[in-house]
């Protein structure tokens, strides 16, 4: 394959031996996994500048893609074509990448609503406003939404931009509980056991308990260097997180503290991911590296840097 750079926030999908993206624009385009040939590219919205700060979703087949027109797109994943469009722009824009659960599809969006649709007949199963209450002024405003849901034993857990937290029970609709942060939440939650956990751009690494919204640790270690923009996530007992700089951070709920601090040498292109006892990471200097289960040194234990293929 031929290295490039891509205007995008947007993490790659895989699914069926495809890899696709969407850029800023809103155009989806997908890659052959084994030899990186571009297969297909679609504008969602060629009319208008579509715009996008979420990443696609792929589940049985079909590529679910959302804008910051509010629009919801299903593309085959082989083709990339249009198989339906959801059009809620008059809830505002979706910043929230879009996730799959239980034959839904849920997202929320910028003016505080929380979508899910069913992706059989496209039909609205959750729609619900997210406020939050100011004591200073003594109003309700919503809660916009940034993170992606994150969906655990019938409950969806998101965080927004204003720095509320949410946990709703889908049966009901009902919140659960909630708590407000100081800034801004753009990750989704990752969770493990009765923990669920999540960063903002206060850099604290938060961790509540999923049933009941109590916090495990005293959330006063800025221990990310940067703004949160990555999603963390749980490798055995410790969460991995890592900021908008150049390191990635290994976190243990039960210490309430990092235990090791890893240099990536650059920034991260987009958020790190963890399997089998292994973490990888995807860097803007051109490299994929990846870490196997003992990370006490920062060497990565194998270093991938793409190159030009006849």
């Amino acid at each position: 394959p031929t290295p490039g750079i891509v205007d995008t926030w947007s993490s790659l999908v895989y699914h069926r031996g495809i890899l696709a993206y969407q850029d800023q624009g809103g155009k989806v385009t997908a890659h052959s996994a084994q030899n990186g040939t571009i297969l297909w590219s679609v504008d969602l919205d060629p009319v208008t500048w579509a715009g996008n700060n979420a990443s696609p979703v792929a589940e049985g087949g079909v590529i679910y893609a959302a804008t910051m027109q509010g629009k919801v797109f299903a593309l085959d994943v082989q083709t990339g074509t249009q198989l339906w469009m959801k059009d809620l722009g008059t809830y505002g824009a979706i910043e929230s990448s879009p996730a799959v659960s239980q034959g839904v599809l849920y997202f929320g969006t910028n003016s505080g609503w929380l979508f899910g649709i069913s992706l059989s007949d496209q039909s609205l199963v959750l729609q619900k406003e997210l406020l939050t209450w100011d004591p200073e002024t003594k109003q309700w405003y919503p809660s916009m939404v940034g993170g992606s849901p994150t969906i655990s034993d019938g409950v969806l857990y998101v965080g927004c931009m204003n720095g509320d937290f949410h946990a709703i029970d889908l049966a009901s609709q009902d919140t659960l509980w909630h708590f407000q942060t100081e800034s801004y939440i753009h990750t989704a939650a990752a969770i493990r056991g009765d923990w669920v956990a999540f960063l903002g751009d206060d850099r604290l690494f938060w961790i509540a308990h999923k049933k009941t919204g109590v916090i495990l640790c005293n959330p006063v270690y800025r221990g990310i260097d940067n703004y949160a923009h990555f999603n963390p996530f749980f490798l055995d007992k410790d969460l991995f997180a890592a900021g908008c700089a150049t390191h990635m951070y290994q976190y243990r709920p039960e210490e309430c503290r990092v235990i090791t601090t890893i240099g990536l040498g650059c920034d991260l292109r987009n958020s790190i991911v963890g399997k089998d006892g292994w973490v990888y990471a995807n860097l803007i200097c051109n490299k994929i590296c990846a870490w196997g289960p003992d990370l006490r040194t920062s060497t990565p234990t194998r270093t991938v840097t793409p190159t030009r293929t006849p």
